[in-house]
This record gives C-alpha cells, sequence and structure tokens, in this order.
C-alpha cells in the first residue's frame, strides 16, 4: 500500500509519520482481527459438542491418552501425517457425510495453531470434525460401562487397542454410521456400500478395521448383542478378543449359522442380513506382502492394477509405522498418498 502525505504548513515531520503508523495499524488490524474472527469461528464448528444419530457418521478414533489422567498432549491433534492421510483421503471421497475425529487427549485453546501442517490440512475440510470428550464420559450409560467401574479396561495388556474397540462399537450402537481404521488410503466413495456391512480380513477372519450399520434395524441389534457379550467377556489379553474375533463369533451366532459352519464357509457363502465386502475392496494387500506398498520394486504398476477393485487400501500400521517412506522413490505407497492426500503428503518434506 502506498501513502502519500503533503505536509501543510504548520503539520510536523513527526505528525505525518504518526498519521501513517496509525493507518498502518487500523489496516493490520482490521486483517488481524477477521483472520482472528475466522479462526475462532472454525474452531467452534470443528470441536463437535453434540453428536447426532446419522447413518452417513464415518468415525475414526485415536487413544493414546483414554484413560490416562496423567497423560497430557498440549501440541495440537496428536496424530501422525499417515493417519492425517487416512481422514483426508476418506473426507475428501466423501463430501457429503460428516467424519469424525475422536481425540482423547484434551485439546487447549490453541490447538488449532499448535497443530502440525497435515493435521491442519484435514481441519481445513469442511466435513471434518473432533469429538474431544472424555473416554469414560462417553461411556458412561452405556451397555459397557462396567468395563470402567470395574477396572477391566484400565487393566487391559493393550489398553489403545481395546479402547479403540469398545469406543468403535458404542458410537456406531448410539449413532449410527461407518467405523474406519485410521491406517487406511480411501480411493472410493462408501455410497455404493450396503448400510449394514462388515469387512472380512481373510477367507477365515473378519476384521474390525471397517464396518458400517444403520443406528436402527437390525445391525443395532447386533452392535447390541456384541456390547451385551463384551461387557461380559470382555478380554484383557488377547489383541483381538474385543474387534475382530468377538465380532467374528457374534457374526455366526447372530445370523444363525448351524454350530458347525465355520467363518469361512459364511464369509464364501454368506446368507445374513449383515452384508460382507468383498476381501479386495479393503485388504487387497495381505499383512505379509505389506512391504510392496513401501519399497520401491519392479512390480509397482502390477500391483497397482491390483488395487483397481479397491475402495480403500490398509497400509498395515501396526506392521509398518516404522518403516519410512523416502519422497521421491515412487513406492505404491507414495503413489496413492500424492493421488488420494496431495496436501498431506506435499507438507511432509522429505519422508513420509
Amino acid at each position: 500500500m502506498k501513502f502519500l502525505c503533503i505536509r501543510p504548513k504548520k503539520l510536523s515531520i513527526q505528525s505525518c509519520l504518526i498519521a501513517i503508523l496509525i493507518t498502518s495499524f487500523f489496516s493490520f488490524c482490521k486483517f488481524y482481527c477477521i483472520k482472528r474472527w475466522e479462526d475462532e469461528a472454525m474452531k467452534n464448528i470443528i470441536l463437535k459438542k453434540v453428536l447426532l444419530p446419522n447413518d452417513n457418521n464415518i468415525f475414526f478414533i485415536e487413544t493414546s491418552c483414554a484413560l490416562k489422567e496423567d497423560k497430557f498432549f498440549a501440541d495440537g491433534l496428536q496424530i501422525s501425517s499417515r493417519q492425517a492421510c487416512a481422514i483426508y483421503s476418506t473426507a475428501k471421497m466423501n463430501p457429503s457425510r460428516p467424519v469424525i475425529l475422536y481425540h482423547s487427549c484434551p485439546l487447549l485453546k490453541n490447538y488449532y495453531e499448535s497443530s502440525s501442517e497435515a493435521a491442519l490440512h484435514i481441519l481445513k475440510l469442511k466435513n471434518v470434525y473432533i469429538l474431544n470428550e472424555k473416554y469414560e464420559d462417553i461411556l458412561r450409560g452405556s451397555l459397557v460401562e462396567n468395563l470402567i467401574s470395574s477396572n477391566k479396561l484400565q487393566e487391559s495388556k493393550y489398553l489403545y487397542k481395546h479402547a479403540s474397540d469398545v469406543l468403535g462399537l458404542v458410537l456406531l450402537y448410539k449413532y449410527g454410521g461407518a467405523y474406519m481404521d485410521m491406517n487406511f488410503i480411501t480411493r472410493k466413495s462408501f455410497d455404493t456400500l450396503p448400510k449394514n456391512v462388515l469387512t472380512p480380513l481373510s477367507y477365515k477372519n473378519l476384521s474390525s478395521g471397517f464396518m458400517q450399520f444403520e443406528q436402527k434395524g437390525f445391525g443395532n441389534e447386533f452392535l447390541k448383542q456384541i456390547l451385551i457379550d463384551l461387557s461380559k467377556n470382555f478380554s484383557k489379553t488377547r489383541w483381538d478378543g474385543n474387534g475382530a474375533f468377538l465380532i467374528g463369533e457374534r457374526f455366526l451366532k447372530f445370523c444363525q449359522y448351524p454350530e458347525d459352519k465355520s467363518l469361512k464357509e459364511a464369509i464364501a457363502n454368506n446368507s445374513c442380513d449383515i452384508a460382507l465386502n468383498k476381501i479386495e475392496e479393503f485388504y487387497p494387500i495381505y499383512f505379509t506382502d505389506w512391504e510392496y506398498l513401501f519399497k520401491p520394486n519392479n512390480h509397482t504398476k502390477h500391483i497397482l492394477n491390483a488395487l483397481n477393485n479397491s475402495i480403500a487400501v490398509s497400509f498395515w500400521n501396526f506392521i509398518s509405522r516404522n518403516e519410512e517412506i523416502k519422497i521421491g522413490e515412487n513406492s505404491v505407497f507414495e503413489i496413492l498418498a500424492w493421488q488420494y492426500c496431495h496436501d498431506i503428503i506435499k507438507s511432509t518434506g522429505q519422508s513420509f
């Protein structure tokens, strides 16, 4: 901005400079105040205070502070760049659906400014919201409230995993929608999926990584039965005991399959009202082959072609989380990230 100071006979140079400074200050203040107001309004919108039943909900869950009152992070959202990619790609592929991240760690008033650049990219998406309530408050009054009052959950060998398994089921039962692990890159919309659906991990096992249920009807009744079972038979020691394993057992009972029918047979010939996704729609690369996603190799084109029918691609974070991706090596994961979470990978620098 150019300032023109015409000095009258009785107006000193100092007075002219003061006038320029005052004008500059108010111009800056006008911009800054508007910017701050927009940031505050955005923060209020992002922090979701009240959840409502909505079969279009998509839930992600972060539990690093769940039931750990002495654990506190003040530096914005506690999610990695890869987790941000999972949320970002899902929100972009499902723009009409509310994507809700449950964040267990307390968020200070400056959480927005303190979050990483990758996290800010998901916060700027219009359909992304943060649910930041105490874990025990959400479970209070639920069918599994006793897991906290009895300290069963707190004593779990796999606290963060089991806390996520339990909360995912509670949120879907209360509000409906989809739950998804934060180790997927989403490639397509979920609109074509059945309203009540589970996802096989293999030909022998179901997973808890992606599931979707209506808030009313038989899907909700299925979740109710799982939660009742969970309240009585919570496992402190089995990794998948409160997730995939329990869901598989309850699926066979709920669908009234004969006792001699295996889960493998049920997956191959499902006749239940609870639908099953195809394995390749969410787990096109099995966990034993996870390195094909992360290490540059001569099969990249073939692998990408094998992903054509996938809705999302699991990158098996429990195995791959320490595997560094160097930008520019063109691994399958990097290619997918540039395509489906471009802003996230762009903000990460030399590695992802």
